[in-house]
Protein backbone atom coordinates (compact mmCIF):
# COMPACT_ATOMS: atom_id res chain seq x y z
CA UNK A 1 0.00 0.00 0.00
CA UNK A 2 3.11 2.35 0.44
CA UNK A 3 4.04 1.90 -2.94
CA UNK A 4 1.01 3.04 -4.44
CA UNK A 5 0.50 5.63 -1.70
CA UNK A 6 3.93 7.23 -2.38
CA UNK A 7 3.37 7.61 -6.21
CA UNK A 8 -0.59 8.89 -6.65
CA UNK A 9 -0.23 10.95 -3.77
CA UNK A 10 3.02 12.53 -3.79
CA UNK A 11 4.88 11.45 -7.11
CA UNK A 12 1.71 11.95 -9.25
CA UNK A 13 -0.55 14.97 -7.77
CA UNK A 14 2.40 16.40 -5.32
CA UNK A 15 -0.16 16.66 -2.98
CA UNK A 16 2.24 16.30 -0.10
CA UNK A 17 5.94 15.69 1.32
CA UNK A 18 5.21 12.63 3.19
CA UNK A 19 3.27 9.55 3.02
CA UNK A 20 2.98 6.11 4.69
CA UNK A 21 0.74 3.41 5.27
CA UNK A 22 1.46 1.02 8.50
CA UNK A 23 -0.63 -2.15 10.25
CA UNK A 24 -1.15 -3.50 13.82
CA UNK A 25 -3.08 -6.23 15.05
CA UNK A 26 -4.13 -7.55 18.35
CA UNK A 27 -5.42 -10.24 19.78
CA UNK A 28 -8.71 -9.36 18.66
CA UNK A 29 -8.64 -6.42 16.49
CA UNK A 30 -6.35 -4.69 13.58
CA UNK A 31 -5.77 -1.24 12.38
CA UNK A 32 -4.21 0.44 9.38
CA UNK A 33 -3.18 3.38 9.65
CA UNK A 34 -2.51 5.99 6.15
CA UNK A 35 -0.56 9.22 7.03
CA UNK A 36 0.79 12.26 5.07
CA UNK A 37 2.26 15.18 5.68
CA UNK A 38 0.87 17.97 3.68
CA UNK A 39 -0.45 21.37 3.88
CA UNK A 40 -4.02 22.62 5.31
CA UNK A 41 -5.24 23.76 1.37
CA UNK A 42 -4.47 20.63 0.00
CA UNK A 43 -5.74 18.39 3.23
CA UNK A 44 -8.58 16.99 2.00
CA UNK A 45 -7.47 16.46 -1.89
CA UNK A 46 -4.99 14.20 -0.20
CA UNK A 47 -7.32 12.39 1.84
CA UNK A 48 -9.92 11.85 -0.86
CA UNK A 49 -6.96 10.87 -2.72
CA UNK A 50 -5.70 7.98 0.01
CA UNK A 51 -8.89 6.71 0.71
CA UNK A 52 -9.72 6.30 -3.00
CA UNK A 53 -6.15 4.03 -3.93
CA UNK A 54 -7.72 2.58 -0.64
CA UNK A 55 -10.78 1.24 -1.68
CA UNK A 56 -9.06 0.42 -5.43
CA UNK A 57 -6.82 -1.90 -4.05
CA UNK A 58 -9.35 -4.96 -4.47
CA UNK A 59 -8.74 -6.89 -7.95
CA UNK A 60 -5.66 -4.73 -9.03
CA UNK A 61 -3.07 -6.46 -7.51
CA UNK A 62 -0.67 -8.00 -10.27
CA UNK A 63 1.82 -10.67 -9.74
CA UNK A 64 5.00 -8.65 -9.70
CA UNK A 65 3.62 -6.27 -7.40
CA UNK A 66 3.06 -8.63 -5.13
CA UNK A 67 6.55 -10.23 -5.60
CA UNK A 68 8.44 -6.76 -5.24
CA UNK A 69 6.19 -6.66 -1.45
CA UNK A 70 7.29 -10.23 -0.43
CA UNK A 71 11.00 -9.17 -1.32
CA UNK A 72 10.40 -6.23 0.79
CA UNK A 73 9.03 -7.87 3.26
CA UNK A 74 11.55 -10.48 3.96
CA UNK A 75 14.36 -8.43 3.50
CA UNK A 76 13.34 -6.11 6.05
CA UNK A 77 12.27 -9.37 8.48
CA UNK A 78 16.11 -10.69 7.91
CA UNK A 79 17.54 -7.68 8.53
CA UNK A 80 15.32 -7.32 11.87
CA UNK A 81 16.84 -10.52 12.96
CA UNK A 82 20.15 -8.63 13.26
CA UNK A 83 18.84 -7.28 16.27
CA UNK A 84 18.32 -9.27 19.51
CA UNK A 85 15.95 -6.33 20.46
CA UNK A 86 13.89 -6.80 17.63
CA UNK A 87 13.73 -10.50 17.42
CA UNK A 88 12.88 -10.70 21.26
CA UNK A 89 9.67 -8.24 20.24
CA UNK A 90 9.05 -10.35 17.32
CA UNK A 91 9.03 -13.23 19.87
CA UNK A 92 6.69 -11.79 21.92
CA UNK A 93 4.27 -10.40 19.81
CA UNK A 94 4.18 -13.70 17.87
CA UNK A 95 3.23 -15.71 21.68
CA UNK A 96 1.02 -12.56 22.51
CA UNK A 97 -0.97 -12.99 19.27
CA UNK A 98 -0.81 -17.08 18.98
CA UNK A 99 0.47 -18.71 21.88
CA UNK A 100 3.93 -19.50 20.16
CA UNK A 101 6.91 -18.32 18.69
CA UNK A 102 7.11 -19.30 14.93
CA UNK A 103 10.75 -19.58 12.99
CA UNK A 104 12.14 -17.37 10.68
CA UNK A 105 11.80 -20.25 7.95
CA UNK A 106 7.73 -20.55 8.76
CA UNK A 107 7.03 -16.92 8.49
CA UNK A 108 8.80 -16.63 5.05
CA UNK A 109 6.77 -19.33 4.33
CA UNK A 110 3.93 -17.42 5.08
CA UNK A 111 4.88 -14.53 2.87
CA UNK A 112 5.66 -17.29 0.10
CA UNK A 113 1.89 -18.30 0.48
CA UNK A 114 0.14 -14.81 -0.06
CA UNK A 115 -1.75 -14.67 -3.31
CA UNK A 116 -3.95 -11.71 -4.70
CA UNK A 117 -6.97 -13.43 -4.68
CA UNK A 118 -6.36 -13.92 -0.83
CA UNK A 119 -5.59 -10.12 -0.62
CA UNK A 120 -9.11 -9.85 -2.31
CA UNK A 121 -10.65 -12.03 0.04
CA UNK A 122 -9.44 -9.82 2.87
CA UNK A 123 -10.19 -6.55 1.53
CA UNK A 124 -14.03 -7.72 0.97
CA UNK A 125 -14.06 -9.39 4.73
CA UNK A 126 -12.10 -6.53 6.58
CA UNK A 127 -11.69 -3.83 4.59
CA UNK A 128 -15.21 -2.79 4.71
CA UNK A 129 -15.15 -2.44 8.79
CA UNK A 130 -15.73 0.79 10.66
CA UNK A 131 -13.08 3.62 9.92
CA UNK A 132 -11.90 6.26 11.87
CA UNK A 133 -10.47 9.76 10.47
CA UNK A 134 -8.32 11.99 13.07
CA UNK A 135 -6.58 14.92 11.45
CA UNK A 136 -4.33 17.33 12.90
CA UNK A 137 -4.47 21.09 11.60
CA UNK A 138 -6.49 23.89 11.45
CA UNK A 139 -9.04 22.80 8.98
CA UNK A 140 -11.70 20.04 9.36
CA UNK A 141 -11.95 17.34 6.84
CA UNK A 142 -13.93 14.94 5.94
CA UNK A 143 -14.65 11.05 4.73
CA UNK A 144 -15.88 11.22 1.00
CA UNK A 145 -15.85 14.25 -0.18
CA UNK A 146 -15.16 13.60 -3.51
Amino acid sequence: MFGRLFIEVREKRGLCYSVYSSVSTTRNAGTMYLYAGTTPERAQETLDVMLAELLRIKGTIEAEELARAKANMKASLVMAEESSGSRASSNATDWWLGSRVRSLDEIQSGIDAVTPAEIDRYVSQYMSGSKMLVTLGSRQLNFGTR
